[in-house]
């Protein structure tokens, strides 16, 4: 994963650790059963909170292996999406 966002980060001292800067507001969740984490996708991240709501500025990129059409396919069939 590639994670980045953190607004702290634009005006950071060096050795600072980065990573859990905040602006203050989550936006709701929008889970969607019909979508999963692929290689290049782009995602907000979460904390643990109750609500599962994202994280106002933090994102990430999904890294991995590039998948085949036949592999999001068995992907989709484990997940019941067809």
């Amino acid at each position: 994963m590639i994670q980045g966002g953190d607004p702290k980060s634009k005006n950071a001292s060096p050795g600072q650790p980065l990573g859990a800067g905040d602006v203050g507001y989550k936006i709701p969740a929008e889970l969607v059963d019909t979508l999963f984490h692929k290689k290049g996708v782009l995602a907000v991240a979460r904390d643990g909170n109750p609500e599962k709501a994202s994280s106002g500025c933090q994102f990430y990129i999904v890294q991995g292996k590039p998948m085949t059409a036949s592999e999001i396919e068995q992907a989709e069939q484990r997940m019941d999406l067809r």
